[in-house]
């Protein structure tokens, strides 16, 4: 005979579910609470979580744990020598090229415009892409004829 449904709340997040009682009875005798899966996930990932200052590289930049989670190394360095987060129309340049190349000396505050700008002068581009930059500034849609003609 199956064990029947009961109400259980999940101490920590406060929510109602509707669990065999069996399965409740085996997760207290197991870790002496039973609470929800995404509440026992946050719960893990907390304990297996990287002390603030710890570093780590992720599509060739470099990040750090800080108290607001993992953020760009470059852009916490810079925040600290200006005093000040830095807002979202802002990007912080890497002089040299190098994204892991993080000293104070190498890094350059900038707005996103001017960096784009600073990034994409000079460069060659095939008319067909051009024509996707220009249908995309205008919001429409490459159509397959468009693509044929830009051959």
């Amino acid at each position: 005979m199956p064990s029947r449904l009961i109400s259980v709340y999940c101490p920590r997040c406060g929510n109602e579910f509707f669990r065999r009682e069996s399965d409740v009875i085996d997760t207290i005798k197991q870790s002496g609470l039973w609470q929800c899966k995404k509440c026992t996930l946050i719960v893990r990932n907390q304990l297996n979580s990287y002390p603030s200052g710890s570093k780590r590289e992720h599509q060739g930049k470099i990040l750090i744990k800080t108290e607001k989670g993992w953020e760009l190394e470059h852009r916490v360095i810079m925040a600290g020598i200006l005093g000040r987060d830095i807002r979202e129309d802002e990007a912080v340049h890497h002089i040299n090229k190098n994204k892991k190349d993080n000293r104070p000396e190498n890094l350059q505050v900038m707005l996103h415009t001017e960096h784009t700008i600073l990034h994409h002068t000079g460069l060659k581009r095939s008319e067909k892409t051009c024509m996707n930059i220009s249908l995309a500034k205008r919001r429409k849609t490459l159509k397959r004829e468009d693509i044929i003609n830009a051959k």
